[in-house]
């Protein structure tokens, strides 16, 4: 077994234990498989032709199946003993697949009678056993897993050597029914890591240079296979191939820049409409005011430079009333941290396990992307909870397999997980608890005269505003009323519009007073209120409330924060 990636090296040893007949392989299964032949020369194959020719290459027949090919072969000795056996051709096994899996049962029963042993490949099995409630599978398909289900619990498959291997992306595309067959084993193609990913780049350069290609890896890598290998986390071998060929072949240089560039394109299009992928252009130095929060954050972040990934909280939960800047805090902290970001985007879909599905991969992704930070932003709209009706149990499945990613205790420091909120109250205890979201950052409108001013005079140099000098916020504006960020920026973008229109090269202190007076905030109090409070009851840090929520009475809060909510 030597040389032979973990999963194989595990198979193998199940194989020879006869213990299960039957596998199901899932995740990154469309990658390369390194195989190295005898001559220790290394190349990489689909996973069926690994199964084939390493795994099953003692195997007396090795037969693969698909719905678009029907039965086929990579030897043709082995083809013609098939087709003789059976007294068929290639054109009856391209009829329905429970012919071709009918035919196959009867191959495997005139095997096992003449002691040869058999390896049934069957890819894209998710079209043959799709993931559909038993009451809506056609009579094709409930076939079709009746015999799976059947050669998964033959013994005699075992005690011959027969083996039934399934391939489907990812396990939410099978049926529940075989899935949770306790006589199927699941095997997982994991996404190459570090060390993985450097040995493809150093043999696809290897090639180059045996090849007439128009440019090699000199002429076109600014960056090491080795800064490429650690910048590509979360890319797979085809993906890497892709990566490499396209700057050769389209006079483009790697550097830092172009790989961003194709790592956000690459993943985007693997999960087209599920993830955004977020690239911070700025640190905590970008967000005016919130000093003990900015402070709390750097600490964090220089425990995840220093690799005290242990360290490092599960998650987070960012919650405070609309507008504060609560996600463009966050973006400025994973900007701090280094890491790449990802988006959730809408991954649910109408019909039944696909949604399942879509979360699955994106899990997966996640797992091979490391480090990472994930957006959840309207938090509590968009996770739901494990109590969810009248979907056929879809939201319930979702919430279960998300809180069980973000509990799992290996990812801490690994996949950083950012909830973000302004109603914290309606999100479920089990997403907010110790090993989930652990720490709770309350962010607050700007409450003292000096933060407000420094969010005026932050908001005028990131809008690039022509404001005149000595122009201050208390010279236009009631300094004791309250103003969110959001209103700040809208404010000063309408200032800056009147400007364009009036023509004139800079905005006057009596354009400025005439807008802010003008401006009606949209914010219900009482509903800014419950939010306050809410991120206060919420809060598990006292040093970060503002003075007079952490010297107020807890009861209190919680009777006028019972209060309000009776109203919302």
């Amino acid at each position: 077994m030597q040389n032979l990636p973990i999963w194989a090296e595990s198979l193998q040893k199940k194989i020879q234990s006869k213990t299960t007949s039957q596998f199901i392989f899932f995740n990154n299964v469309r990658d390369f498989i390194p195989l190295w032949d005898d001559k220790e020369n290394l190349d990489y194959i689909s996973l069926d032709h690994f199964l084939a020719k390493k795994t099953f290459k003692d195997r007396q027949t090795v037969l693969l199946y698909d719905i678009s090919k029907g039965v086929y072969f990579l030897d043709p000795l082995m083809q013609a003993e098939f087709f003789k056996t059976m007294q068929i051709t290639q054109q009856d096994l391209m009829k329905l697949p429970s012919y071709a899996l009918k035919a196959i049962e009867i191959y495997i029963r005139l095997s096992m009678e003449k002691k040869r042993s058999v390896a049934v490949i069957i890819d894209h099995a998710e079209t043959i056993i799709p993931s559909t409630m038993t009451a809506a599978m056609s009579l094709e398909d409930r076939k079709n897993i009746v015999m799976l289900k059947k050669w998964a619990a033959d013994p005699n498959y075992i005690k011959n050597n027969i083996s039934i291997c399934l391939i489907t992306d990812t396990l939410g595309d099978l049926n529940n029914r075989m899935v949770r067959n306790t006589s199927t084993d699941k095997i997982e193609i994991v996404y190459p890591d570090e060390k993985s990913r450097l040995a493809y780049i150093q043999h696809f350069i290897a090639l180059e240079a045996k090849e007439n290609v128009t440019r090699k890896f000199a002429e076109y890598g600014k960056m090491t296979p080795e800064q490429i290998a650690h910048t590509m986390a979360g890319l797979n071998y085809r993906q890497l191939r892709i990566l490499l060929a396209y700057a050769r072949e389209n006079n483009r240089v790697i550097d830092f820049a172009y790989l961003v560039e194709m790592k956000k394109e690459i993943i985007e299009e693997e999960c087209f409409g599920l993830l955004e992928i977020i690239e911070p252009h700025h640190d905590l130095n970008a967000v005016a005011g919130y000093e003990p929060i900015k402070i709390k954050l750097r600490e964090l972040a220089t425990a995840m430079k220093k690799g005290k990934h242990d360290s490092v909280p599960m998650g987070y939960l960012f919650t405070g009333p609309v507008g504060t800047g609560k996600t463009f805090i966050v973006l400025s902290f994973v900007g701090e941290i280094g890491i790449p970001c990802v988006k959730f985007l809408n991954f649910r879909e109408q019909w039944q396990g696909v949604s399942e599905s879509n979360l699955e991969k994106i899990l997966n992704l996640l797992r091979a992307m490391w480090p990472i930070g994930v957006i959840i932003d309207e938090a509590d709209a968009f996770l739901g909870d494990r109590d969810a009706q009248g979907d056929s149990g879809t939201s319930s499945r979702i919430f279960a397999q998300l809180a069980s990613f973000m509990g799992d205790t290996r990812y801490r420091g690994k996949v950083i997980w950012f909830l973000i909120t302004c109603r914290p109250d309606l999100l479920p205890i089990d997403m907010k608890r110790q090993g989930r979201a652990e720490e709770h950052i309350g962010v607050f409108y700007p409450d003292s005269p000096e933060e407000k001013e420094l969010l005026f005079q932050t908001m005028i140099k990131k809008l690039n505003a022509p404001v005149e000098a000595g122009v201050f916020l208390k010279d236009v504006f009631d300094i004791t009323h309250t103003m969110s960020g959001a209103d700040m920026e809208a404010l000063i973008t309408r200032v800056k519009l009147r400007q364009a229109l009036s023509d004139s090269a800079t905005i006057s202190r009596e354009l400025l007073q005439k807008t802010f007076q003008d401006f009606i905030p949209s914010n219900d109090p009482e509903s800014v209120e419950l939010q306050n409070l809410a991120a206060v009851i919420e809060c598990t840090s006292k040093e970060l409330l503002p003075r007079k929520y952490a010297e107020m009475d807890r009861s209190e809060i919680r009777r006028r924060f019972d209060e309000l909510k009776k109203n919302f």
